[in-house]
């Protein structure tokens, strides 16, 4: 029987959406290593699953492996029309959030620059840079 490519690409996003919320680390890691292309998928809602993640306030683990595994995520919008970096500047310090882990990943979302449509803030070859958003 052939394999369903959906189905397989998307345990990443079963994982993080499932009841109750409690993504592991090593779950996590475990898929992106059998199926790394599935941090870039889209799920059938449109998000992807660094925007799963951050929706639901993952632990910073989960969050940041996400993001290292398909940085591209943190330069496109998320279905409330942000982008992650709104996010963590706008989230407040929460136990499973600190502060320091909200700089860390402004941080990181800020030193990855890479080029977006200055029209929509969707990756773009040749756009410049997200910064002038």
């Amino acid at each position: 029987e052939k394999e369903n490519t959906f189905e397989t690409t998307h345990q990443l996003h079963k994982l993080l959406e499932k009841e109750p919320f409690d993504p592991v680390y090593g779950d996590v890691e475990n898929l992106i290593k059998t199926y790394p292309e599935a941090a870039g998928k889209r799920g059938r809602d449109g998000r992807l699953p660094l925007h799963i993640a951050i929706d639901r306030i993952a632990p910073p683990d989960v969050t940041l492996r996400l993001f290292y595994a398909y940085p591209q995520a943190g330069k496109e919008k998320m279905k409330d029309g942000k982008l992650p970096i709104e996010v963590f500047a706008e989230q407040k310090e929460t136990k499973d959030w600190p502060q320091v882990y909200l700089t860390f990943m402004a941080t990181n979302l800020l030193a990855n620059d890479m080029p977006v449509s200055i029209e929509d803030g969707t990756p773009k070859e040749n756009s410049g840079s997200w910064h002038a958003c």
